[in-house]
């Protein structure tokens, strides 16, 4: 099956006049930085991984990745996820779209946004997150994600290290690995699931971000 590649705020489903569809991201549109681990600091399932939190219940139909590259484009391939939350840090695998092949990934300091929609949208609860794993397991990066280092932020840029890294394992903040990080480029488009305990915070969540 093809992985749905759609513009942000577009829907891989066959739209209707009642969506109204918003664009959750933290960055302010500019980037000043890259993150990204290579080699052993990538290793399967899922060990290099980054994630962003969004807060609101709410039906993620797409992820938003703000990528660029260093080198050569050869090939990009991701591993898309949306997580539930587990204490603060991604917890319950919600959604995962395997070997995603991102098209616009231009050399920095220019950026790329791809938006991926999700072959199947899910509903998730009042705290989530969203992200990816690169595909180069044990070897040198295809792409890297853009940073915002001096944005307002407000979600909470993560980051699954690896072990023998130099670092503690499992999910910590960028900041441990990269320095102090407003966000990552790292999103989603979203609309209201269709309940009614998630109704209640759509007007908050349009608000928002809007």
């Amino acid at each position: 099956m093809a992985i749905p590649w759609i513009v942000c705020g577009e829907s891989p489903r066959e739209r209707k006049e009642s969506r109204e569809d918003v664009l959750l991201i933290h960055a302010d549109g500019t980037y000043e930085s890259v993150c990204v681990w290579q080699y052993g600091g990538n290793i399967p399932p899922d060990f290099g991984a980054f994630a962003e939190n969004y807060q609101g219940a709410a039906q993620v139909d797409s992820v938003v990745l703000d990528v660029t590259r260093l080198f050569g484009f050869i090939g990009t391939f991701a591993d898309i996820y949306v997580w539930g939350d587990e204490g603060g840090v991604p917890g319950e695998v919600l959604r995962l779209v395997e070997d995603v092949w991102l098209l616009n990934v231009p050399s920095w300091p220019t950026v790329g946004r791809n938006c991926i929609g999700l072959p199947e949208p899910v509903c998730v609860g009042d705290t989530w997150w969203v992200g990816f794993w690169g595909r180069w397991p044990n070897n040198q990066a295809d792409f890297f994600i853009a940073a915002d280092l001096d944005g307002p932020g407000g979600g909470s840029p993560m980051t699954k290290i690896a072990p023998g890294q130099g670092f503690p394992t499992g999910w910590h903040g960028v900041a441990l690995v990269w320095g102090p990080t407003a966000a990552l480029g790292i999103g989603a488009v979203v609309e209201e699931c269709p309940t009614p305990v998630e109704s209640e915070t759509w007007g908050s969540i349009k608000a928002l971000y809007r």
